[in-house]
């Protein structure tokens, strides 16, 4: 299975046809995650892609223009490379599908967010944060230094680190949420630039 998802993951870039897409989205839904762990035993040795980090303070901007700050898991979705040398990282926050900060979902929601049917979230069905998702909508930069400084001085925490199978759906969920091609009525309207 691992080497499906790789060769699906290789003809999906840069772009996402959606004839491919659908098929992604099918085949994401045939992948059982009883079979195989989406986390480590223990966690890597460097700050990776996939990291599961504790403590991580998300700032949002309310429809009514306020600030609204969360306080919690996040998820980087930064490449492992990038991560060495970059100035900024970028994190995704976790949220607990029953937790008060969040609006309410329905039992169905809940089990689309699980399945990972939603393009723009990734939950991590029958793992120990099986009631969790990854929104991508919400994902910020932050200062690597000071989330690595946070790392070194325990005040941040790598909870989890992905298995590779589970990598494998990272990828493949955001290569469907940023790179899929555009409704098509709307892609023909732009300028071809040739």
């Amino acid at each position: 299975m691992i080497k499906f998802l790789e060769e699906y993951c290789n003809r999906l870039f840069p772009s996402v046809d959606t004839e491919i897409k659908n098929a992604v989205r099918h085949e994401v839904d045939q992948i059982d995650m009883t079979k195989s762990p989406w986390f480590m035993l223990n966690q890597l040795d460097v700050l990776s892609q996939g990291d599961i980090l504790d403590k991580i303070p998300f700032l949002y901007m309310k429809d009514d223009g306020s600030k609204k700050a969360y306080v919690g898991k996040g998820m980087v979705l930064s490449n492992t490379c990038d991560l060495q040398r970059d100035p900024y990282i970028i994190i995704a926050p976790l949220f607990n599908m029953d937790d008060e900060t969040e609006k309410k979902f329905s039992e169905q929601t809940k089990k689309d967010l699980k399945d990972n049917v939603v393009t723009a979230k990734m939950g991590f069905k029958n793992s120990r944060l099986d009631n969790y998702f990854v929104d991508f909508s919400k994902s910020m930069s932050f200062n690597r230094n000071i989330i690595l400084k946070g790392i070194e001085m325990q005040k941040i925490r790598i909870e989890e680190s992905l298995t590779q199978y589970a990598c494998y759906m990272l990828y493949i969920k955001l290569t469907i949420y940023y790179m899929r091609v555009e409704n098509h009525e709307h892609f023909e309207t732009r300028d071809r630039g040739i």
